[in-house]
């Protein structure tokens, strides 16, 4: 590996290898000897010495050639003797030698250590400034009256999300403030808008080249048009109040947490076939004005489209609730299709308005609730679930009520 990159991954194994020196056992602190042991050593090797010459010399008696035998032998003892002394000296000056040597390289290795690591917190010290300023700089540019210096902006914030992941949320952040803001009637802004909005879908989708991963997306109260997150993945998302125009595409969208679209207005048609909600789910109040597809969709928790407007058709054949789900108010004023809808937890449909076709064909009708819910029409072809009936209510309509019977044409 060539490069900055490589000197600094070159760096790095030195620190490591630097910082296991560092961590093994500091030496115990050395110990010198004092003068009065080395003193007293040699006096005993002086002591020796003269003992073993005067043991001899009372040995061998008055003969001359015995006590000159008995100071040779005494002579080598003592020679001896200091030899061992010397010896000793030698050897515990080559140990305090390598002891020396030893605790050098550990304090060497710890200075290198906290010389690295200054080093490395300086440079990180220096990225973080130079990141803080262009993030302010591009946040600045943001509020320019051109729409070039607004789009060279919303780039710039993507490289650095691209290059500094722990910043990626806070820059998605600026990213939706900025869609959040009132459109300013500036020339070109809808492609500044347009550029925001296809940033997120580049980066949001896991098989991005460069993936965001598990961001959470606050658009609550924006308009957005053509807006588009269709197989990205998404941490908590926020979009309550907000207003789509065109068509909206949440395809095969994953909602890791908590999604809410509470009282958003879809203006054109809105897909979420194959979305996984792994969290809640709240769609109360929203309106539909297109066609909403809900195919295939997974719901993991509490499904809520509480008041719920569906100007037109309402699709979710397929899906899947598989805790409780509640329309209780909802109003269908195009077809509701339910064609094998899994409701594996209560669904209620209370006080729901259908006024079109409504089609209830699920696995588990012991599971819906249709009390006080009417149809405009009794006229036209409803599929209900086991046990429950139209009634009519006077002129076209009826109401709903449970009687007991199987799944019944009306």
């Amino acid at each position: 590996m060539a490069g900055p990159e490589g000197d600094q991954v070159g760096r790095r194994a030195l620190v490591k290898r630097s910082a296991r020196k560092a961590a093994s056992p500091i030496p115990p602190a050395l110990k010198v000897w004092p003068l009065w042991l080395y003193l007293a050593a040699g006096i005993v090797v002086v002591a020796v010495t003269a003992l073993v010459v005067w043991k001899l010399w009372e040995t061998a008696g008055g003969d001359p050639k015995l006590q000159i035998e008995a100071v040779r032998i005494g002579s080598t003892v003592g020679f001896g003797a200091g030899g061992l002394y010397l010896l000793i000296l030698a050897a515990r000056r080559q140990w305090l030698q390598e002891r020396m040597h030893r605790y050098q390289e550990h304090v060497d290795a710890r200075d290198h250590v906290l010389q690295e690591r200054l080093a490395d917190q300086t440079e990180r010290d220096a990225d973080e400034r130079r990141i803080t300023e262009l993030f302010s700089s591009a946040a600045e540019h943001l509020g320019s009256e051109k729409a070039a210096v607004r789009i060279a902006a919303l780039y710039t914030l993507e490289r650095l999300a691209n290059d500094n992941p722990p910043h990626q949320q806070a820059i998605v952040d600026i990213i939706c403030a900025y869609l959040r803001m009132p459109s300013r009637p500036a020339q070109d802004e809808d492609q500044v808008r347009l550029t925001a909005q296809r940033l997120l879908l580049a980066h949001l989708h896991p098989e991005a080249p460069a993936h965001w991963d598990l961001i959470d997306v606050d658009l609550a109260g924006a308009t957005l048009t053509g807006f588009s997150l269709a197989g990205c993945r998404v941490a908590n998302s926020h979009f309550r109040g907000a207003k789509f125009e065109g068509d909206t595409d949440f395809r095969e969208a994953t909602f890791a947490r908590t999604a809410d679209f509470g009282s958003a207005h879809f203006v054109g048609n809105a897909r979420f076939d194959h979305a996984s909600f792994e969290d809640g789910a709240n769609f109360d109040q929203a309106a539909f004005s297109g066609d909403a597809h809900f195919a295939v969709v997974s719901f993991a928790q509490e499904a809520r489209f509480y008041k719920a407007n569906f100007h037109r058709l309402g699709f979710f054949t397929g899906t899947r609730f598989s805790r409780g789900s509640l329309f209780c108010w909802a109003t269908f004023t195009g077809a509701a299709v339910f064609t094998d809808t899994g409701f594996f937890g209560r669904a209620d449909f209370s006080s729901a308005t259908f006024v079109d076709d409504v089609v209830f064909d699920s696995p588990q009708p012991e599971n819906i609730v249709l009390h006080s819910a009417v149809v405009a029409d009794v006229g036209l072809t409803h599929v209900l679930p086991a046990g429950w009936r139209v009634e009519p209510s006077g002129g076209t309509s009826g109401r709903l009520a449970p009687d007991g019977s199987q799944p019944s044409r009306s």
